[in-house]
């Protein structure tokens, strides 16, 4: 439903959360979504509802349940997402996993709705409900989770839209500017939006075979790379291919030896499009802060 979402809020310019909550209700009642649907919608407004108020929660990382790293997984044992919508990390390294759920009349959830949740809290520093209802049962409230309520969604402005579009708008604008090479060796529409993936997630993910090509060597290019990345001010196939010829030369290596390892930094997978066009596309922000990911070092 991400894109749903993302049409959602970039089309009804909401001013208030009440008008974005009597949107999805309408929509509710007049079958155009189902009670799926609007979850779906929900818990990706759940997601930028943390981005935003990301230092008012002390949150370092903010993962829906699909885009939860696999040690993370394991470490707090989630099985499914029937009790985990996603996992909050913090800045002091605790973690929570968090449940969504939109409730059209603003009633509690019954305690069947949030066991699971409970549940999945146990190996975790605990749990956030995140609800647009007015209260949790007293059941829930014996396990001390963190409650965000209608009575702090309803405080949400025009200007919190805003800047859920401005997230949104940033991705779509790259992603557009991309599609000339997304569109590369595609033969359908999913094929270009599997090849953008690396440009919609905020955090990249690697399986345990990637994760051993960052050996000493790998590590030490990718840092070369990043030095002499920064101190470039403008993005472009002319200034980026000094910067690789040199550390293939400096390294002893070929244009994989030095490719391969910036493209799953960057990107998470060793396929995909050519390397120079997804440091252009992500821009010089973002290649430095997946470069630096503590998962590197």
């Amino acid at each position: 439903m991400k894109n749903v979402f993302n049409d959602i809020i970039i089309k009804n310019k909401f001013n208030s959360f009440i008008e974005f909550e009597d949107f999805l209700i309408k929509r509710l009642k007049n079958n155009h979504y189902s009670n799926k649907q609007v979850g779906d919608i929900f818990e990706e407004f759940n997601y930028y509802y943390f981005k935003i108020f990301s230092n008012k929660f002390n949150i370092k990382n903010c993962w829906s349940h699909k885009n939860i790293p696999l040690e993370i997984k394991e470490k707090l044992k989630l099985k499914n997402d029937q009790g985990a919508d996603g996992v909050i990390e913090t800045n002091d390294k605790k973690f929570f996993v968090y449940q969504t759920k939109f409730k059209s009349n603003r009633n509690s959830p019954n305690n069947n709705e949030l066991k699971n949740t409970i549940a999945e809290s146990k190996f975790s520093d605990g749990a956030y409900i995140f609800t647009n209802a007015y209260d949790v049962t007293d059941y829930i409230k014996k396990f001390k989770p963190f409650l965000i309520l209608f009575e702090d969604l309803e405080k949400l402005d025009k200007f919190f839209f805003s800047q859920i579009e401005n997230f949104l708008l940033d991705k779509k604008d790259k992603i557009k500017k991309s599609l000339t090479f997304l569109k590369n060796k595609a033969k359908t529409l999913e094929d270009i939006f599997n090849n953008g993936q690396y440009i919609i997630v905020d955090e990249v993910n690697f399986n345990q075979d990637d994760i051993k090509i960052f050996d000493d060597k790998a590590k030490k290019i990718i840092s070369a790379f990043n030095a002499q990345f920064a101190i470039i001010d403008k993005l472009s196939k002319e200034t980026l291919e000094p910067i690789v010829n040199e550390l293939i030369k400096s390294n002893n290596t070929n244009f994989k030896g030095v490719g391969q390892p910036l493209r799953i930094a960057l990107t998470g997978s060793k396929f995909g499009p050519g390397i120079y066009d997804i440091i252009i596309s992500l821009g010089k922000e973002e290649v430095i802060k997946r470069l630096t990911n503590k998962k590197l070092s």
